[in-house]
């Protein structure tokens, strides 16, 4: 593929940052570091992931703090569980701390999406849906330069929901789209075709009633005696 310098200013992204999940999270980092350019963001509070590993390199990521958790509680006054509490500030935080987000998801219809994309809508931060808003790194790109994204937030399903096909397709669109270098053919030959699920509408409740999710279930049953089933019940179905 032919190539051609692009203008720094046609290139805005300077710093990348996420959760630090498995999956979309940690390979948007991969894919900033991998670029030279800074990275960083709000994890959860003990740096968890899914299966309850840890990061063998965090990117710059840092647990989100106790005056985070109050501040969060405060602006979105209700009663939360410990694992609402475990990852919903964290969401927040990435969102406000960055000029846009991107989300990648194979599953559409996740709890994930819909709290990032509420508090996307919440404090007025643009949100894109890979093959909803864009499918391409081209116009992944001019969606960065038009809204003037500095700081972005990268998103999605956590490393068990991806297939290989899919991670490497998201690997290259946000590849091209924050490279200095940029094809000078947009259409720069994605690596598999995707066709997204319809994307649902935003359902508060969905968010309102965000669970804990299975990384966290090992933690809750080193804490108590509850039975497998009791803690199904309180855990609930929370997917990123």
């Amino acid at each position: 593929v032919t190539t051609a310098p692009v203008n720094p200013a046609d290139a805005p992204v300077t710093k990348v940052i996420s959760g630090l999940q498995t999956g979309v999270d940690t390979l948007g980092l991969e894919v900033a570091k991998s670029l030279g350019l800074s990275t960083g963001g709000t994890g959860t509070p003990d740096m968890g992931q899914e299966g309850g590993r840890k990061p063998t390199d965090a990117h710059g990521v840092v647990p989100v703090t106790p005056a985070q958790e109050a501040a969060f509680k405060e602006l979105y006054p209700k009663t939360y569980s410990r694992g609402q509490l475990y990852y919903l500030p964290r969401t927040d935080m990435n969102v406000a701390n960055s000029d846009a987000t991107v989300y990648f998801a194979t599953d559409t219809d996740s709890s994930g999406l819909a709290a990032t994309r509420k508090y996307a809508e919440k404090r007025g931060k643009p949100f894109f849906l890979f093959g909803t808003d864009f499918s391409t790194a081209a116009e992944l790109r001019k969606l960065l330069q038009d809204n003037n994204v500095n700081v972005l937030n990268i998103a999605g399903n956590r490393g068990s929901k991806l297939t290989e096909e899919f991670r490497d397709q998201a690997a290259a669109v946000l590849r091209g789209a924050l490279s200095a270098t940029a094809p000078v053919n947009p259409a720069d030959a994605p690596l598999a075709t995707v066709t997204p699920a319809a994307e649902p509408p935003v359902d508060e409740d969905v968010v309102d009633d965000f669970m804990e999710a299975d990384e966290v279930r090992s933690q809750i049953a080193e804490e108590t005696s509850d039975a497998p089933d009791a803690l199904d019940a309180e855990l609930g179905s929370y997917d990123e």
